[in-house]
């Protein structure tokens, strides 16, 4: 793109009033998720339960840029490569952070082993109800 592009404000609220809701589905599933399914119900597991939280929040903050971002398909109209690298250094540092001792600084504890997979099949049916919605808004 050499130009800015108008932006296209037709279908606009009416996509904030499903993706705002669609957005808080996915964070009352992972809350149910992470307080029924793994138990992570005591002020001692708090660590694990913010955790996991913040994985699931920042896959779907950083991912659903992409699929907003364009009319097409996320995978055909790609972003500018600082894109990217700007995600993937959040991504890093955020993995940084849940993963390696760095995580006792900001108070977490590591993760329920199975939700790693839990977390891909939410962000990615997240992901791919937006990319519907936004389709049948514009």
């Amino acid at each position: 793109m050499r130009q800015p592009t108008q932006w296209a404000t037709k279908g606009l609220l009416k996509s904030a009033f499903i993706l705002g809701p669609l957005s808080s589905m996915v964070d009352i599933l992972t809350f149910a998720i992470l307080w029924f399914g793994f138990g992570l119900q005591t002020s001692a597991q708090q660590g694990a339960f913010q955790a996991s939280w913040f994985v699931v929040g920042l896959l779907t903050q950083m991912l659903v840029v992409y699929v907003l971002r364009t009319p097409a398909s996320p995978f055909k109209d790609r972003a500018n490569w600082r894109v990217y690298l700007g995600s993937l250094i959040s991504l890093l540092i955020g993995g940084i952070l849940v993963l390696t001792p760095l995580r006792q600084a900001v108070d977490f504890q590591a993760t329920p082993t199975q939700f790693g997979w839990i977390a891909v099949v939410l962000v990615t049916a997240y992901l791919l109800v937006t990319n519907v919605v936004k389709n049948l808004t514009r």
